[in-house]
């Protein structure tokens, strides 16, 4: 395997070296400090979503219900709370960032992803000096921490950065109150509360030359805090080599499943490999939440596009495409359908059963309202639920998703 690189600057966090446990999501990335863009996939504001109830959510009741002049008639059978009036629809969550201070003229300048270990390394450079200096990132597949070496001391300071400070005013707008800030001896971090889920909080801890950041939730601020402290301290207590270890293995039998190919070109040689390494970091089967339109990472800086959240067509086709027939993820658990408004996901394994929602039935997608008619009763749609459908009822265990949908596809375009 071979290490992919970086160069700085890298201006936005989408730009950043992508790290992710399926959970925990960051972006590292920056032009004079070293930014750390973080999200957990599980920080969302749930208000008004649609839920699968028992005995009400049922094949039969989707066919009494259905009504094509009214939108509503879906809300029969997949209830939700009364809708709060500066409430859309549910919505993943911008959280905020790290900013790691450098010492005076010193700069990021390269960074190198290792894709055998996972692990992240930037390359400082001071002014007028060919000296290269390390900052070194290693991010836990099953826990939210992600642990920093500065064996040089480049980093001279840390600053915190929430989203309050871009969409501040929609936040509270949502009925959201503004963030809880921690600021110790060599402990930085803040809380975000919600109003109807869980509060979350990111907390960095220095010790020595090192730096742990852990990510936890909690009822509010400061059960998150405390929560999130605890799992910094306990990272650190225990050290980083057990750590590095459980990652390794992981990363090994990960890459040991993914087909290997050589392209004539080293760009797309690179982006194939990079497009499969944020692949795994999407969708880790330790992580019980399915993977979103932008996997566990989130900008801070604007409300998520679409609210980062579950569509059909957007999630199958882009997020899981580099499924294939070997299937790198084979215990990956859920895969999402559904429409832009109405997305909920089935695990991996479920067949069409006429007593939960019939998903994989074409009519939903043609059954639905009039604003989306159009666009899920296309050819391109249409086909591709079909291929979604083929795929699921005769291959259940979804190994064969990619081939299948590939090969259904081909033969409606002879």
């Amino acid at each position: 395997m071979q290490k992919i690189e970086f160069s700085f600057p890298l201006p936005r966090p989408h730009a950043g070296i992508a790290m992710g446990n399926g959970l925990f999501g960051a972006l590292i990335w920056g032009e004079d400090s070293i930014n750390i863009t973080i999200n957990r996939a599980d920080f969302w504001d749930h208000r008004v979503e649609y839920r699968p109830k028992e005995g009400v959510t049922t094949y039969e009741n989707i066919k009494k219900s259905y009504n094509p002049t009214e939108s509503s008639w879906i809300e029969s059978f997949l209830p939700r709370d009364p809708k709060p009036l500066c409430v859309a629809n549910p919505s993943r969550l911008p959280f905020g960032r790290f900013e790691m201070k450098l010492k005076p003229e010193c700069v990021p300048a390269k960074g190198e992803l290792d894709l055998d270990k996972g692990s992240v390394t930037i390359w400082v450079y001071a002014a007028g000096s060919k000296v290269r200096h390390p900052v070194k990132f290693d991010l836990s597949v099953n826990q939210n921490v992600l642990w920093i070496q500065d064996p040089d001391k480049m980093i001279c300071g840390v600053t915190v950065k929430t989203a309050w400070g871009f969409v501040g005013e929609r936040l509270r707008g949502f009925g959201f109150p503004e963030p809880v800030f921690v600021e110790e001896t060599e402990i930085w971090g803040w809380a975000q509360e919600c109003p109807a889920d869980p509060a979350m909080a990111a907390i960095c801890q220095k010790a020595e030359t090192d730096y742990v950041i852990a990510l936890e939730r909690g009822v509010d601020a400061g059960k998150a805090i405390a929560a999130a402290g605890k799992l910094a301290l306990g990272a650190l207590k225990e050290g980083l080599k057990p750590l590095r270890n459980t990652n390794g293995k992981w990363r090994k039998a990960y890459w040991k499943r993914v087909p290997q190919i050589t392209l004539p070109d080293d760009f797309f040689n690179k982006f194939y490999l990079y497009a499969l390494y944020k692949f795994g970091a999407a969708t880790n089967p330790q992580c019980l939440w399915p993977t979103g339109l932008q996997g566990p990472w989130v900008e801070k800086y604007q409300w998520p596009p679409w609210n980062t959240d579950y569509h059909f067509w957007m999630t199958v086709s882009a997020q899981l495409q580099v499924i294939d027939r070997k299937n790198p993820q084979k215990s990956l658990k859920y895969v999402c359908c559904g429409n832009a408004r109405h997305s909920v996901y089935l695990p991996f394994g479920m067949k069409a059963d006429k007593n939960f929602i019939p998903l994989l039935d074409g009519s939903f997608y043609e059954k639905t309202d009039s604003a989306y008619r159009r666009f899920l009763c296309s050819d391109r749609m249409l086909a591709a639920q079909k291929a979604f459908e083929h795929v699921m009822v005769e291959n259940p265990d979804g190994t064969e998703l990619f081939k299948g949908a590939c090969d259904f596809l081909l033969s409606q375009n002879k």
